[in-house]
């Protein structure tokens, strides 16, 4: 946003937080009430408190009350600043129900609300069961405790979760568990849910950036540290779709830990340049010989291992798996790619579907898997995996890759509805990049069948752009990946075509083979470009796509 469009939105909020409450249920704040707490104090179930940007010298209570407070401007223009108030910036401890919001604010400066001062727990937000907020597009950041250092849930009932969704947990720090966030699950079948949150830089003895007993998907795990075990994430239930990347641990799993394997499901995950002395991906321990639902398990699901470091590759770079011999457990590992990245087992493991390469290698039982060096079992291999980039960290399948349809037929079949593929990642064709420009007709879309084999027919469809406009489709074999106009321009100007229109209901349908003197495995990026006038900067485009 640029600066004059900032100054409007400046302008527009101040005019709306200076100005009477026009509806029943609306509290401003500063304009009506001077603090957000007073606002709160003032305001009864299912109202609004709106407060203007600005920086508030306040730590603030719900006190038991299912309303909204939210920052109208967003958390880069408005703070919580609770330094040197000895508590919390933000609690939520007295059966706040799931209607309670809150939403747009930066805490920092807190120190935790149970037990007071720096011993406390929930240095940005503390909440309790049965209070079941939704916590959404805040930045919790520079707060301590000694649990939870930039947010603390306590959930101990069952009844609805709460919520922490698009919010970012930074540079937070505590001195037991959970320099970002804490979850504590007790008596309860339902867990808290975390969901596209950025949890980065924080720091604890032992979880850097997330412990406990909730749902956490779609989540960058991102630089944290421990001093003790999990550097990235501890003993969390459920962690699905996340990225966690460049997390150190002083003893063990870089990445993640786990040491009681009560059904943990570790799935569709990225574990990168994770270190630790002892598994610098992950670290999986049961020392408990109890049975609880079946015993101790765990599941690995989808995942990528790669270029994790361990104080020895002995101790499992990328995963390392403990289960003391008296422990009645599984472990299941299926469709993972470790690249680079070694695995240390002990204790009964099945791996199925998945690929080993560049130094690393299995363990175990084993099926259906690419292993460099070859491995004894049903349906296993050895070649080239022919990913799309390991070194950007890219493990699609290229196009003719060995791994295409190549795992158990047993399992279920991939979302294409063909036989299942060995790695992580099943095959597409094609990607959609995003970084479209909506013109005055909406966002167009942009698709490609057909797989980039020689002689394999093709068709591209271009819809819902402008009705009888001339087109520009840029095609390259590398990435600009450059923002312009609004949006990101995808492919290097290698090959432009100028001589397309789209019909007069905005479409445009070509159909082709792909060329046989063109190797398999060359990458090709395209998009498409027009002028439109109902476009921010006077150009629409579809989304980008990438094929291999």
């Amino acid at each position: 946003m640029g600066s004059s469009r900032r100054r409007l939105v400046r302008a527009a909020v101040t005019l709306l937080s200076s100005a009477p409450a026009l509806v029943a249920g609306e509290l401003h704040v500063p304009a009506q009430h001077p603090t957000i707490q007073q606002a709160i104090a003032a305001a009864a179930p299912g109202d609004v408190v709106l407060v203007a940007p600005g920086i508030y010298h306040e730590a603030i209570d719900f006190v038991g009350k299912g309303i909204q407070v939210v920052g109208v401007a967003g958390a880069e223009y408005t703070t919580i600043d609770a330094t040197g108030l000895g508590t919390s910036v933000v609690t939520l401890r007295q059966g706040e129900p799931s209607t309670t919001l809150l939403r747009g604010f930066t805490l920092t400066g807190g120190t935790g609300q149970v037990g007071g001062g720096s011993n406390g727990a929930g240095g940005g937000i503390c909440v309790i069961s049965p209070a079941c907020p939704t916590i959404r597009d805040c930045r919790i950041n520079g707060n301590t405790g000694q649990h939870g250092g930039g947010l603390y849930i306590s959930h101990f009932s069952d009844g609805p979760p709460a919520q922490v969704l698009d919010c970012e947990v930074s540079n937070n720090q505590a001195t037991s568990y959970g320099g970002g966030i804490y979850v504590s699950v007790q008596y309860s079948t339902t867990r808290p849910l975390i969901r596209h949150c950025t949890i980065l830089g924080n720091q604890a003895g032992h979880a850097g950036g997330c412990y406990g007993g909730g749902d956490f998907l779609d989540c960058r795990i991102s630089g944290n540290h421990a001093s003790g075990d999990g550097g990235g994430a501890h003993s969390v239930r459920t962690l699905t779709g996340s990225v966690l990347e460049g997390n150190t641990a002083g003893q063990a799993g870089g990445g993640y830990f786990d040491y009681q394997l009560y059904g943990v499901t570790l799935a569709d995950c990225a574990l990168v340049e994770n270190h630790a002395a002892v598994g610098g991906g992950a670290a999986l321990r049961s020392t408990s010989h109890t049975l609880f639902g079946g015993g101790p398990y765990a599941f690995v699901s989808g995942c990528v291992f790669a270029r994790n470091e361990s104080g020895s590759s002995t101790y499992g770079d990328g995963l390392s798996l403990f289960l003391q011999t008296f422990t009645i457990a599984q472990t299941w590992i299926t469709n993972c790619t470790f690249d680079a990245d070694s695995f240390l087992p002990s204790g009964p493991v099945e791996i199925r579907n998945c690929i080993f390469r560049n130094g690393g290698s299995p363990a175990g039982f084993v099926t259906y898997s690419n292993i460099e060096g070859g491995w004894p079992g049903i349906g296993n291999f050895d070649a080239d995996p022919l990913w799309v980039d390991p070194a950007g960290g890219d493990y699609h399948l290229s196009s003719c890759s060995p791994c295409i349809d190549a795992g158990d037929p047993t399992s279920p079949l991939d979302p294409d509805g063909t036989a299942v593929d060995v790695g992580a990642i099943p095959f597409e064709p094609w990607i959609e990049l995003g970084g479209g420009v909506p013109g005055a007709t909406g966002q167009a879309e942009l698709a490609v069948t057909g797989a980039l084999l020689p002689g394999q027919p093709m068709t591209l469809t271009l819809s819902q752009a402008a009705p009888n406009t001339p087109l520009w489709m840029i095609l390259s074999p590398t990435a600009l990946n450059a923002p312009f106009k609004g949006g990101t321009f995808w492919p290097a100007l290698d090959v432009i075509v100028t001589e397309l229109s789209t019909d007069s209901a905005g479409a445009l349908q070509l159909s082709g083979t792909w060329p046989p003197a063109i190797p398999c495995g060359f990458l090709i990026y395209v998009q498409v470009w027009w002028p439109d006038m109902g476009a921010e900067g006077g150009w629409a485009a579809s989304d980008g796509l990438r094929g291999a």
